[in-house]
């Protein structure tokens, strides 16, 4: 087993920083393929919680 630690590759400073998670992207798109699916899915998620906060409210005031 060696005992020489690897050197990091200093990558391409101006490579694409990934907006779901702020990591470097080395996709073509500049972000992640699961970033990606979490951003689109966000609107979703978000009328999903909003409808079951209602549904809860609604059967509280019953």
């Amino acid at each position: 087993m060696s005992a020489k630690k690897t050197t990091p590759i200093i990558s391409d400073p101006n490579s694409k920083i990934c907006p779901g998670c702020g990591k470097r992207s080395y996709s073509l798109g500049g972000i992640h393929p699961q970033c990606a699916m979490n951003l689109a899915d966000l609107p979703r998620k978000i009328l999903l919680a909003a409808e079951r906060k209602a549904k809860a409210q609604a059967r509280l005031n019953k």
